[in-house]
C-alpha cells in the first residue's frame, strides 16, 4: 500500500506517551493501526445504528399489518 506524509497535531501529554511507549521507527506503523481501528469502530457504530433504525421501522410496519389483518382473523371466532 502507497503511503503519504501527513502532518498533525496531538495532544503534549499523548506525544510524550507515545514516545516513551513506541520506538521511532515504530511510531508511524501504530498510528496508522490505531486510526485504521478507530475507524473500523465508527463503521461498526454507524451501521449498528442504522440497523436499529431499520428495525424499529420493520417493527412498526409490523405492527400496522397486523393492525389491518386483525379483523380478517378473529372472524368465525364466538
Amino acid at each position: 500500500m502507497a503511503s503519504k506524509h501527513l502532518n498533525i497535531t496531538l495532544p503534549e501529554e499523548l506525544i510524550e506517551e507515545l514516545n516513551s511507549s513506541i520506538g521511532n521507527r515504530e511510531k508511524s506503523a501504530f498510528i496508522a493501526e490505531s486510526v485504521k481501528e478507530g475507524l473500523l469502530k465508527r463503521k461498526k457504530q454507524k451501521l449498528r445504528e442504522e440497523l436499529e433504525e431499520s428495525y424499529k421501522a420493520l417493527a412498526e410496519e409490523d405492527r400496522e399489518l397486523n393492525k389491518e389483518w386483525e379483523v380478517v382473523d378473529l372472524e368465525g371466532w364466538d
